[in-house]
C-alpha cells in the first residue's frame, strides 16, 4: 500500500491522491422494530381553581392574585410596564430615592421626561457641590490637628534637599 508521501514524491495530483483514497464506511445497526405504543391521550387539563392542586406540577393555586401587579394599560393606555421597569432602573442608577422613583411610575411620566429630570436633578447637584481646595478646620481640636500636619510637612521638607522639591 502507497502513503499519500510516496504518491506525492511520484508526482501524483492531490486530486488524485484524494479520489483515490476511500473513506472507510460504517454500515449503520439496522433499525429495531417498530414497537406498538400506548395511544397517547392529548386531554387538556382544565386549570385548577383557587385552592386546587394542579394535576401536572402538583402545585396549590393561589387563593388570589394580590401578589400580580396591576398592568399600568389598565389605566393608562401608552404606559407599558417595560417603561415603569425602566422609570425605575433609571432612578436606581441615578442614586434617586425609592419614593421619588415610586412617584415617577405613579405619575406614568414618560421616559424621556424621567431622563430630563433625571439630569436636571444631577446638574444641581453638581452645583451645591463647590469644591473649595483650601482647608478650613471647624474646631479647636480640628485646627489642632492641621498645626500638627503643618508641622510634620515642614519638617519633612526642611530635611529634603532644595532640588529633590518640585
Amino acid at each position: 500500500m502507497t502513503t499519500q508521501k510516496d504518491q506525492m514524491l511520484s508526482g501524483a495530483s492531490p486530486t488524485a491522491i484524494a479520489t483515490a483514497q476511500k473513506p472507510a464506511t460504517i454500515e449503520a445497526p439496522a433499525a429495531p422494530e417498530p414497537v406498538a405504543a400506548a395511544p397517547v391521550v392529548a386531554a387538556a387539563a382544565a386549570k385548577p381553581k383557587p385552592g386546587e392542586s394542579c394535576a401536572t406540577c402538583g402545585q396549590v393555586m393561589p387563593n388570589d392574585d394580590g401578589d400580580m401587579p396591576a398592568d399600568p394599560n389598565a389605566t393608562a393606555p401608552g404606559y407599558t410596564v417595560e417603561m415603569a421597569m425602566e422609570t425605575m432602573d433609571l432612578c436606581a442608577i441615578a442614586k434617586v430615592p425609592v419614593s421619588d422613583a415610586k412617584a415617577f411610575v405613579k405619575a406614568k411620566t414618560p421616559i424621556a421626561t424621567v431622563r430630563s429630570e433625571l439630569a436636571r436633578r444631577a446638574a444641581d447637584a453638581t452645583d451645591a457641590l463647590a469644591i473649595d481646595g483650601t482647608a478650613k478646620p471647624a474646631g479647636a481640636a480640628d485646627t489642632a490637628v492641621a498645626a500638627a500636619w503643618d508641622s510634620v510637612v515642614q519638617e519633612i521638607n526642611s530635611k529634603m534637599p532644595a532640588n529633590a522639591r518640585r
